[in-house]
């Protein structure tokens, strides 16, 4: 018997065709329902699974067409009625791409386009072939994850977001997938480039191979598409696409609006808005009958050449097939086979678009993932504060800085130039949710700890604690600055530590309320400017202590110091005082003023000026002015030295001066004592008064002996002694110094003078109505008390 299908399968002629239902279409998985006979119950599922069967379908004019796959299902499913008692068998059969379906899997592509996508995913399945029909141009999606779905659904959403969809070629023994983006790329149908539609009450040869059943229409759709989208690193920029065609019926003037189009840049939106303009369009017009016509297979083109309706003559693209084939019994008496193929179709004016009916996968909550970067990075960040990560699914990529995109940080507050930033760290774990769900938007929302990264020692100690630290780049535990709060009732504090440096910049009014005390260490140096006024108020007593050097430099004003009560000023050293351009004024308003030292005090002033002490007015004054030094008193000056000496030395002269009152130097009492009274001078001393000089004149009108001395021709007795003077002859001139003694005005020529006090070798002396003078010279003169003359 002559058989238009013939099956063949892994096993040979075991098995043969009984009849097939199945549906392929474009961007379809298609399945064939295979039903086999055999005359064996024996045979098992395991010996024609994953195995490819084959169709053979003999076409007019004697060509083959194949419809091929591989076994996916294979099940006995009974014997025939009859008298052979063959035993039937059903045998799904799927494309290759079938596989895609049996895993599923979470995986990360980075930097590559669809395409490079699906070669990846595709070629993966070796000893499958497929090939590529495509016309258009795609971008590089920076991040692109397949989450917890199977291969199929993943490169099916993906295909369907960017235009592109397949169909199958089938060849003996194998069938090959083809990819394609353009109408134009489908090639019209072997051995029937034209058909004809014929309606079954037409009289047709049942051989011939026409359409004969035929029904085209339209439906309303949406005319207008609008995608849109939000690219942080163009916030401002509108990513708004919309798209719109003109159409008669005013009921389909209905927007269709998608958020989150799976786009960066308003190009791309351009291209997707186009595309799924395209795909609703695609569905409105389509046409479907059914026909004898065995090379009937989607993915080809034919042209309706003959058709009641002269508007459906065109060329169509086969969208769809459903097989109903039915091979003549194997024994006497059964029924005729059956061939019959219902189709959809679409004209080829119109792009093909596989409509989006595969989700992108949703994730149901947040995640956790650990922060990565290159090897020995502590911290590992872009412009934007972003982090890499690597996801606990991830079973892929290494933990390193290309484990994933990078990826926001969201933060307490996020402004332009200001906010928060806490950038986490290679290691730490976080928290990650995805924005809409989207897993090829993560999003860093929070931080947790784990066993290899658990808290600050400085929260363990209480959970009342709350607060915030941060380590040290490449530091140890040790190295952080933290700002902690302890809300324990009765031992709440709040803590700030800086590990290095610490800035704070307050631009108003900072206000500061101590309740207790308050303590400052400072380790090395601390430097305060107050540009205005600075105000201290210390409302009971102050103690300060400077281990070192102290300097006060004030260069604008005045410096005012008041003290409501004593002021005490301790130094273990010197105390120096300097006014480098002005004067100092130290003043006791009510009080005296009192200068003490233990060795000395000096007032000394380097200048041309003059040093004074004054009392009052200038009437009471020591002043120190040029290479003077000037006492001044309106009453009395007294200067005491009783427990030691008093010393007075001049280089040239001094002057004892008294303007109307009495003129005393004393020793001890009055024994020892000089007095000027009036016109009076007396030098008194309880021993020997000493006159000692070059040269002594005495000139006085009256000289008297006030130890009233016995004078005993012409030579005077006195107690004291002094040295014998020798000269050489009368009237001769002496270089000595003159010291000249008035007497009386008589004559005297005498060769010795005693005094008592004064004892004298003279050459002559003489008296003439004046006042007696004499004149002594030697070599020297020895003063061993002061001379009286009265």
């Amino acid at each position: 018997m002559n058989r238009v299908v013939v099956a063949e399968t892994a096993l040979g002629a075991v098995l043969e065709f009984k009849c097939m239902h199945g549906r392929e279409a474009l961007s379809e998985l298609y399945e064939f329902e295979v039903e086999l006979v055999a005359k064996t119950t024996a045979i098992s599922g395991t010996s024609v699974l994953g195995k490819p069967l084959t169709l053979e379908i003999e076409t007019e004019g004697g060509a083959k067409r194949y419809l091929s796959g591989d076994v996916v299902r294979f099940a006995y499913i009974g014997q025939e009625s009859g008298g052979l008692r063959l035993a039937r068998y059903r045998a799904t059969v799927s494309p290759w791409l079938w596989y895609l379906t049996r895993n599923r899997d979470c995986k990360i592509y980075q930097n590559k386009s669809v395409v490079e996508i699906l070669d990846e995913v595709l070629g993966s399945y070796s000893g499958y072939v497929y090939e590529k029909q495509l016309q258009g141009s795609y971008r590089t999606r920076e991040y692109c994850v397949q989450y917890e779905e199977s291969d199929f659904d993943f490169v099916s959403r993906l295909m369907e977001h960017e235009g592109i969809y397949y169909y199958f070629k089938h060849e003996k023994n194998q069938h090959i997938l083809v990819l394609t983006d353009d109408i134009g790329e489908h090639k019209p149908l072997p051995d029937y480039p034209a058909l004809d539609y014929f309606p079954r009450d037409r009289n047709v040869l049942a051989s011939e191979q026409t359409i004969h059943a035929w029904s085209s229409g339209e439906e309303l759709r949406g005319v207008e598409y609008v995608v849109n989208d939000y690219n942080f690193k163009k916030s401002s920029l509108n990513l708004h696409s919309r798209l719109k065609e003109a159409y008669p019926v005013e009921q389909a003037n209905r927007e269709i609006y998608e958020w989150q189009g799976g786009y960066a840049d308003i190009q791309d939106g351009e291209h997707y808005v186009k595309i799924r303009l395209e795909e609703t369009r695609s569905a409105s017009e389509r046409s479907s009958g059914s026909a004898n016509v065995r090379g009937l297979a989607p993915g080809y083109t034919f042209k309706l050449r003959r058709s009641p309706r002269k508007v459906d003559i065109k060329e169509y693209l086969i969208v769809s097939v459903e097989y109903f084939l039915t091979e003549a019994g194997y024994h006497s008496g059964s029924e005729d086979g059956e061939y019959r193929f219902e189709f959809t179709v679409q004209p080829t004016s119109l792009p093909f678009r596989a409509p989006m009916n595969t989700p992108i996968p949703k994730t149901t909550g947040p995640q956790t993932a650990v922060v990565t970067g290159p090897a020995g990075a502590e911290v590992y960040t872009d412009e934007y504060q972003r982090v890499k990560l690597h996801f606990r699914w991830d079973r892929y990529n290494r933990p390193d800085e290309n484990s994933s995109c990078w990826v926001r940080v969201s933060n307490d507050s996020a402004g332009n130039g200001y906010g928060a930033v806490s950038t986490p760290r290679v290691g730490q774990e976080v928290v990650v949710d995805f924005i809409g769900g989207n897993p090829d938007r993560p999003l860093v929302t929070g931080r947790v700890y784990n066993d290899r990264q658990m808290p600050a020692g400085g929260f363990t100690p209480s959970p009342t604690i709350v607060g915030f630290s941060s380590r040290s780049h490449h530091g140890t535990p040790a190295n952080e600055s933290y700002f902690y709060i302890e809300n324990k009732l009765g031992a709440e504090y709040v803590r700030l530590h800086s590990e290095k440096d610490l800035h704070v910049v307050v631009e108003g009014l900072e206000t500061r309320d101590v309740g207790e005390s308050r303590t400052t260490t400072i380790g090395d140096y601390e430097d305060n400017t107050v540009v205005g006024y600075q105000k201290n108020l210390v409302k009971s007593y102050r103690d300060t202590t400077i281990e070192g050097y102290d300097k006060l430099t004030v260069t604008g004003g005045d410096r005012e110091e008041t003290f409501k009560h004593k002021y005490r000023n301790t130094t273990t050293s010197d105390i120096d005082m300097t006014s480098t351009s002005g004067h100092v004024h130290i003043k006791a308003d009510s009080g005296y003023g009192v200068f003490e030292a233990d060795n000395y005090i000096r007032v000394k002033s380097t200048g041309d000026n003059s040093v004074w002490l004054q009392k009052g007015g200038p009437d009471h004054q020591l002043e120190f002015a040029g290479d003077n030094a000037t006492l001044k008193a309106p009453t009395d000056v007294y200067i005491d030295a009783t427990g030691g000496k008093g010393e007075f030395t001049t280089a040239t002269s001094m002057k004892l001066f008294s303007d109307a009152g009495p003129l005393d130097i004393q020793r001890g009492g009055a024994d020892h004592s000089i007095n000027m009274t009036g016109g009076d001078m007396m030098v008194k001393s309880p021993s020997t008064i000493t006159l000692k000089t070059s040269q002594l004149i005495m000139d006085a009108p009256t000289v008297k002996d006030v130890h009233k001395s016995n004078f005993t021709k012409g030579i005077w007795k006195g107690e004291a002694f002094v040295e014998i003077f020798q000269f050489r002859a009368f009237h001769q001139s002496i270089s000595a110094a003159r010291h000249q003694l008035n007497v009386s005005q008589n004559t005297y020529y005498v060769k010795k003078l005693d005094l008592g006090v004064l004892k004298l070798d003279y050459c002559a002396f003489r008296g003439q109505n004046e006042p007696a003078r004499f004149e002594m010279g030697g070599p020297k003169v020895l003063l061993k008390a002061l001379l009286l003359v009265v």
